[in-house]
C-alpha cells in the first residue's frame, strides 16, 4: 500500500464530486472510491479526507455562486443595494437583515412567519391581534423573562399568572411545549 499525497486526494475528490449527485453521495462513499481506486486503506487519514470533501464541496458551492453571479444575462441587472462584498445565501440574496420603512422587521411570507391571527385571549397577552407564529414564541418568552415566570424549582416550566392563565388553561407549562397550547389561538389569515 503507497502513500498517497494529499494533493492527490484533493484531485480525486474534486473529480468525483464533479458529476455526482449530492443528495444520495456521503463522504463515506467518497472514501470508499479513493480507497478502490488507489488501492489502499484510508481508515487512518478519515478525518484529513472528511475535511478534504468538506472543503471541495464549499469551493463547488462557492463556484456555483459565482457562475450564477456572473451569469450571460444581459437582461439583468443589478440591485441598488449591491454590495459584492456582502456574504450573500444560496440564492444569492444578501445575509443582512433589512427593514422596512417603519423600522421594523419586514413582512415574511412563508409557513411559520406568515402573518396569522391571534384569539382575544392572546391578542390581549401580545398586545396586537395578527402575528407571526415565530413572532409569538419569541414574544412569549420575553414575557416569560420580564415577569420571571420560570419556575425556579424546575426551570424547565413557567408559571402562569392570571392572564396567562387564560391561554393556557393551566397554572403551570413546560415552556418548550407552550406551542401546542398557543395552536388552537392562532389562525391563518387569509
Amino acid at each position: 500500500m503507497a502513500d498517497v499525497k494529499r494533493k492527490t486526494l484533493e484531485k480525486d475528490i474534486e473529480e468525483i464530486l464533479k458529476g455526482a449527485d449530492l443528495s444520495t453521495l456521503s463522504v463515506k462513499k467518497i472514501r470508499k472510491r479513493l480507497e478502490e481506486k488507489h488501492d489502499a486503506n484510508f481508515t487512518q487519514r478519515k478525518d484529513e479526507i472528511d475535511k478534504m470533501v468538506m472543503a471541495a464541496l464549499s469551493k463547488k458551492e462557492e463556484d456555483n455562486m459565482k457562475e450564477e453571479e456572473e451569469g450571460d444575462d444581459s437582461d439583468f441587472e443589478k440591485p441598488e443595494d449591491y454590495e459584492p462584498s456582502a456574504k450573500r445565501t444560496k440564492r444569492g440574496e444578501k445575509k443582512t437583515k433589512s427593514k422596512s420603512d417603519d423600522g421594523s422587521s419586514p413582512k415574511r411570507r412563508n409557513g411559520y412567519m406568515k402573518e396569522c391571527i391571534l384569539s382575544p385571549a392572546l391578542a390581549d397577552v401580545m398586545g396586537t391581534d395578527r402575528m407571526a407564529r415565530s413572532d409569538v414564541v419569541k414574544r412569549m418568552w420575553e414575557i416569560v423573562r420580564e415577569r420571571e415566570l420560570q419556575d425556579p424549582k424546575q426551570r424547565q416550566y413557567m408559571r402562569c399568572d392570571e392572564q396567562l392563565q387564560k391561554v393556557f388553561g393551566r397554572k403551570r407549562v413546560r415552556t418548550f411545549g407552550m406551542m401546542k397550547y398557543l395552536t388552537s389561538h392562532i389562525t391563518k389569515a387569509e
